[in-house]
């Protein structure tokens, strides 16, 4: 991929040991062009899952607020994210660990104490993370999508395992009115 961005002008920068884009020419003009649709590829963010019957219980334990029903998702108090996926099965991501400095790190952002009957989902090997913006993001994602993901219908926090593009996928709504 790299050999593709380069060849289309992108400038590279160095993040915690991995090399990300960092934009491919005049800044200005990207910024005005992410106002209509921009995606961002942040799969150097760290992610991990848990789950179990107990998977409650260690979350809570290491001091995270929890959604109350699946398919819903919580901002925590330093900006990660946790989805509920189901009654007992979570997405963690952590808006603040990046690439080698993460997984350097501990796995997760919980302990499963020994013998609880939990256990925990790796998903940094098997799943990307990108994030959408723009005023064209609805749009297009009703065009990769068959669920409706309008503000109508998709509230902010939703959580859709779907399929986008065909491939299998969690779209986590997460606005960033900050940003505007």
């Amino acid at each position: 991929m790299s050999r593709l961005h380069a060849a289309r002008g992108a400038v590279f920068a160095e993040c915690a040991g991995a090399a990300f884009v960092s934009h491919y020419g005049d800044v200005a003009a990207e910024t005005i062009a992410a106002r209509r649709a921009g995606l961002a590829d942040l799969s150097l963010l760290r992610r991990a899952g848990i789950t179990g019957p107990d998977s409650i219980a260690v979350l809570k334990a290491a001091g995270l607020e929890l959604a109350e029903r699946p398919n819903t998702s919580i901002v925590q108090k330093n900006g990660d994210c946790l989805a509920r996926l189901s009654a007992r099965e979570f997405l963690h991501v952590s808006m603040s660990s990046l690439g080698a400095a993460a997984d350097a790190q501990a796995s997760s952002a919980w302990t499963i104490p020994d013998g609880a009957s939990s256990y925990e989902l790796p998903r940094a090997d098997s799943h990307c993370l990108f994030a959408l913006c723009g005023d064209s993001a609805q749009e297009l994602m009703s065009r990769l999508c068959g669920v409706d993901l309008s503000v109508s219908r998709f509230a902010n926090g939703d959580v859709a395992q779907t399929s986008l593009a065909r491939v299998n996928s969690i779209v986590i709504r997460h606005d960033f009115s900050a940003l505007h």
